[in-house]
């Protein structure tokens, strides 16, 4: 690692102070000497941001950290998988949102997470699916299902992504129970997000499952301005929507590769009519990408939006930013959780409240590795790869930390 390396990589990890005051530790203090239930939980984001994803991984993270470092972290000595398993099956998940609302605020208060993509701020809105496993529930806050006669349970949330910075944080997860959906979470989440960071973000954009009149006039009444998808559900909105775009010309169009294919996008937009009853509607924005294959075929793919941004407001162009931003919640957020972190496929505990609250400390271990990387040096002009990313967390936290003292005793 360079030494330039070591400096940012210093700087962003000494951001992440973690000390989970709001997280109650179920453990009975009965004389014995325990470690505390902040550290512990440090331990395992550490752990996972430097790619250990299973507990006995962490176990051996711990036991290979100098003891400068684990007097740091406040672990007096390596820590057992069988001591962290207990600990998530029984610590309940609540508090864990006010720790990741306490590590925004540092780095928004800090400058690690900026609004360096898009001016005003944008906020995309996106459910996320945490995996399955076959067999009842292990607590009330996952949902049951049935599959051929044969019941499974699953974790289910919505999540908020700061689309508009680099680093593309998440703000927020809602976990969904059994009975509800992603349209009737929003609102809570919304108004949660609003007033946690008022000023932040000026667009919000979901797909079409969130689209809808009540969400939107949610939206208006925030000050904020929406950009929705339609689809097909929409039964007189979304053919209305199509007609009127069918011969608006092409305002703005990129051309860019993906994957090795040729990719071109084309928008166009018109005005909402008056007799359109969606509160706030300004304008219909059709968005056409036609990706053309090494062997010369073609894929063409339509979608189709409504907004109240007002007409004036963005140039075509800077539509298309915006709605191409919206996919940077599924592309960045919701791909590097489930590919690198392995939510969807990996549980370290799945008994008790073990599910939701690995839920929440990959959200926090996502934020910490994507300042981390929004702020390490560039390869072939392009942020680092996230196992580089993960590679170098754990060369941090094990020569950094222990070495120069980086960290204070809430950080991790």
């Amino acid at each position: 690692m360079t030494l330039l390396t070591e400096k940012r990589a210093a700087r962003v990890v000494g951001r992440a102070k973690l000390d989970f005051q709001d997280v109650e530790d179920p453990r009975a203090y009965s004389g014995k000497k325990i470690v505390p239930l902040p550290a512990l939980m440090r331990l395992m984001v550490a752990g996972f941001s430097s790619g250990k994803l299973v507990l006995r991984g962490i176990e051996a993270f711990s036991s290979d950290m100098p003891s400068t470092t684990r007097r740091v972290l406040g672990i007096p000595c390596s820590v057992s998988d069988t001591t962290l398993w207990g600990l998530l099956k029984r610590t309940d998940p609540e508090g864990f949102r006010e720790a990741l609302f306490q590590s925004l605020r540092r780095d928004l208060d800090s400058k690690a997470i900026s609004n360096d993509l898009f001016a005003g701020g944008v906020a995309a809105y996106d459910g996320k699916n945490a995996g399955c496993e076959w067999g009842d529930a292990p607590n009330g806050h996952c949902r049951t299902r049935k599959s051929d006669g044969e019941t499974y349970w699953d974790i289910f949330s919505l999540r908020s992504c700061l689309v508009s910075s680099s680093a593309a944080p998440i703000l927020d997860q809602q976990l969904i129970p059994d009975k509800k959906g992603e349209p009737t979470t929003f609102p809570e989440m919304f108004v949660r997000d609003v007033g946690r960071f008022p000023r932040l973000f000026r667009y919000v954009t979901g797909d079409a499952g969130l689209a809808s009149a009540s969400n939107a006039q949610l939206i208006i009444d925030h000050k904020k301005c929406y950009l929705f998808q339609l689809k097909g559900n929409f039964g007189v909105l979304y053919p209305q929507a199509l007609a009127l775009l069918q011969y608006a010309p092409i305002l703005a169009t990129t051309t860019d590769r993906s994957q090795g294919d040729l990719v071109r996008r084309e928008i166009r937009r018109v005005i909402v009519p008056e007799d359109v009853s969606f509160p706030g509607a300004t304008q219909f924005i059709a968005v056409r990408q036609i990706r053309t294959n090494a062997d010369g075929t073609q894929i063409c793919v339509d979608r189709v939006y409504i907004t109240s941004i007002p007409w004036r407001e963005l140039s075509p162009k800077k539509l298309q930013q915006l709605v191409r931003l919206h996919w940077k919640i599924e592309n960045g957020a919701n791909w590097t959780v489930d590919m690198i972190l392995e939510e969807d496929s990996r549980r370290p505990c799945n008994q008790g409240f073990g599910p939701n609250v690995v839920s929440w400390l990959l959200v926090l271990t996502y934020n910490i590795i994507a300042v981390f990387r929004a702020h390490l040096p560039k390869k072939d002009k392009l942020p680092q790869n996230w196992e580089r990313v993960c590679e170098l967390f754990y060369q941090a936290t094990l020569d950094i930390i222990g070495q120069r003292r980086f960290y204070t005793a809430t950080e991790v």
